[in-house]
């Protein structure tokens, strides 16, 4: 790799690390942070195919830590749902126009939020789990971003932190790793994809660390407004992504 080459990966571990932190503490934020950036720093498809894997290796690692707060039956709905949603979302992907998905995404979570912000809140269900699976699954493989609805779900539903943490970071294993396979048997695997991977994993072990020290003296007030900061920034960047005719294709 050329000097440039290696400057532009010095400052895409800060920005995964930061990264690393956010999701860490909160459950989710990983991808909206490192996306855009490494988008800038590294060609498209390897930028997008080290943001699915270190996310895998983050809810992997996770998994041994978090796994006794999780709910499996909230998980085995999402599952179910997203099983639905993950070839629905290629589909789109493939055949309409992936502007207009991101607009209609961008403003149904600011909608969402403001209603969550006015301390409107509903009961979960089962087969509302299964939608927002749903939901998660069909904008991941579209877009690449399953996190807001699941987050918006969360929050309306005033879920602990220890809960809505755990079950994204596990959740993310099954929707990252249909993505994977799907970036391999259709577009390939990146070049260098393995080593810039490997060469950023210090920086997300140490945002990870940094991650549960936050995570540990989060207030449950401090926690709701990271959860509505998350959705309103995802919601800006959608939007703004939009008008730039969007950095996923």
């Amino acid at each position: 790799m050329t000097a440039i080459d290696w400057l532009s990966i010095v400052e895409a571990s800060f920005v995964v690390m930061a990264a690393a932190a956010l999701q860490i503490s909160t459950g989710f934020g990983f991808s909206l942070v490192a996306v855009p950036v490494l988008l800038t720093l590294l060609p498209a498809r390897v930028g997008i195919q080290v943001n699915i894997l270190l996310s895998l290796v983050i809810s992997l690692v996770m998994l041994a830590r978090t796994h006794t707060e999780l709910e499996k039956p909230l998980l085995r709905h999402l599952v179910l749902g997203s099983i639905f949603g993950l070839p629905l979302g290629i589909l789109a992907f493939l055949s309409l126009s992936i502007r207009d998905i991101k607009l209609g995404l961008a403003l149904a979570i600011l909608a969402v939020t403001v209603i969550l912000m006015t301390r409107v809140r509903f009961v979960r269900t089962a087969s509302r789990d299964r939608v927002v699976g749903f939901l998660a699954g069909f904008f991941g493989t579209s877009v690449g971003v399953p996190g807001p609805p699941l987050l918006a779900y969360m929050a309306g539903a005033a879920e602990a932190k220890a809960l809505v943490r755990s079950t994204s970071l596990t959740f993310y294993l099954v929707v990252y790793g249909a993505a994977f396979l799907l970036q391999a048997f259709t577009v390939g695997i990146g070049g260098h994809l393995l080593s810039l991977s490997a060469v950023m994993l210090p920086a997300v072990a140490i945002g990870m660390a940094l991650g549960q020290k936050v995570f540990a003296h989060l207030t449950p007030v401090a926690f709701r407004l990271l959860q509505y900061g998350i959705l309103i920034g995802t919601g800006c960047y959608l939007l703004f992504s939009w008008l730039a005719s969007g950095p996923f294709r």
